[in-house]
């Protein structure tokens, strides 16, 4: 397992991904903190923090679909890699139903996102 796990170090302030880019791998916080985000008409928009514990990134290993939104690291953080190779063989062990039901998932989430960023873009600026 270990040639599929790798750790890296991000400080305050780090890009770790860019909305819109190719999601090769997911995320595992093992200590530190990340902003998600999401661009805007009107600017960047804050869409939650995460911390020790939580994965990220794990929409783009789903659906092969572009990065919904960026990740910047708010401290010091060290996550652990999950990459698609190991991701695809988790998959293939699931249950089948539990496969469906994430890639379902997936599309209502993206689909809710780009409803709010059609919202978003009809809100005249203030």
């Amino acid at each position: 397992m270990s040639q599929f796990l790798n750790r890296k170090v991000y400080y305050a302030g780090d890009l770790i991904f860019q909305e819109g880019s190719p999601g090769d791998c997911a995320y595992l916080i093992e200590r530190g903190g990340v902003k998600i985000s999401k661009k805007t008409r009107d600017g960047e928009i804050e869409l939650g923090t995460l911390g020790a514990g939580a994965i990220f990134g794990e929409m783009a290993l789903i659906d092969d679909q572009p990065r919904m939104a960026s990740a910047v690291a708010t401290t010091e953080t060290v996550v652990t890699f999950v990459n698609h190779t190991m991701f695809e063989r988790k998959m293939e062990d699931a249950d089948p139903f539990v496969s469906a039901l994430l890639h379902i998932l997936v599309r209502y989430v993206r689909s809710m996102g780009d409803k709010v960023r059609r919202l978003t873009d009809q809100i005249p600026p203030a």
